[in-house]
């Protein structure tokens, strides 16, 4: 099976059992049998048992250095041995590792969730951490690592525009001009990232949800593009282009959307243009990644 919950949770178990054929026959007919297979060897490989914990408490005793949303909400976590350690030019130290995924998701964190706002069935929640993770497998590099990265080099977990704007307005006389260029963008990058992450997935589980029953209407979906044109106070010459709300798909049907951002590195293009954010993102683009279970990941006492 290639949809799976091999976690404790009963009611989301139950759920799956339920749904599984249905949602299977749908990630098919999305992703194409090539795409579909290879999800199903990547879920094989990868999740396990210890892959889901019912508590962030949990997870946190063995990964206290990544960074979470703050909301309390269900997650997919992409787990990477890549040091958040970069050169002077912006481009990564190291240039392979490994990485692996894992789930916090329990019914108190539906509640918390998104997916609680239209659907009291807990497997909604789920399918939306479900299809992070559906990225993670299929794509050669998981573009979830851009922002994992940042947000562990920065010490912050930049996960919207409000937050990146109080950043850029925080910004002193006190700090070197060309360092603050390069945090602003590097912040701005991994948000661009996640904001299209997230809607890519939005989209993903519409069409997923649907094969269940559930409908959702994306109010954004084929609006116009929201931007924002930001000058930090004591950089009058740098400016920061912030993507705020509208869709960054419009008129491309959501099929497309999908195959898109399963080959981001060559379908998604950076807003803002800069040396060292782009040196940085050219370097992800370069890692060689092998992916594997937590079990794996913490056996070969992979830094975390």
């Amino acid at each position: 099976m290639t949809f799976v919950y091999v976690g404790n949770v009963e009611k989301l178990r139950n759920e799956v059992a339920e749904y599984q054929d249905r949602i299977n026959d749908r990630y098919r007919e999305l992703l194409g049998s090539n795409r579909f297979q290879k999800l199903e060897d990547v879920v094989k490989k990868v999740l396990t048992p210890n892959s889901f914990f019912n508590t962030l408490e949990d997870f946190q005793k063995i990964f206290p250095g990544v960074k979470t949303s703050g909301t309390g909400s269900s997650n997919n976590f992409s787990i990477s041995s890549v040091r958040p350690e970069i050169y002077e030019n912006g481009r990564l130290v190291e240039s392979s590792g490994m990485v692996s995924s894992a789930f916090y998701i329990s019914e108190d964190s539906f509640a918390k969730s998104a997916s609680a706002t239209f659907t009291d069935k807990i497997i909604g929640g789920y399918i939306h951490e479900f299809n992070h993770f559906v990225a993670f497998a299929l794509q050669e590099r998981p573009l979830e690592l851009i922002t994992a990265v940042v947000n562990n080099l920065i010490g912050e977990y930049y996960n919207s525009p409000d937050k990146v704007i109080k950043l850029i307005e925080a910004q002193s006389t006190n700090q070197n001009t060309q360092n603050r260029r390069e945090l602003l963008n590097l912040v701005a990058l991994a948000y661009q990232y996640d904001f299209q992450t997230e809607r890519t997935t939005r989209i993903l589980d519409k069409n997923v949800l649907d094969s269940i029953g559930i409908k959702v209407n994306h109010s954004w979906r084929d609006k116009d593009l929201k931007m924002a044109h930001l000058t930090p106070r004591y950089d009058k010459g740098m400016t920061i282009k912030l993507l705020i709300d509208g869709d960054p798909f419009k008129g491309v049907d959501d099929k497309e959307v999908i195959n898109r951002a399963l080959d981001w590195e060559t379908n998604f293009k950076p807003i803002n243009e800069y040396h060292f954010s782009d040196q940085f993102l050219d370097s992800i683009k370069c890692l060689t990644l092998e992916k594997v279970s937590l079990d794996d990941f913490l056996k070969r006492n992979v830094r975390t």
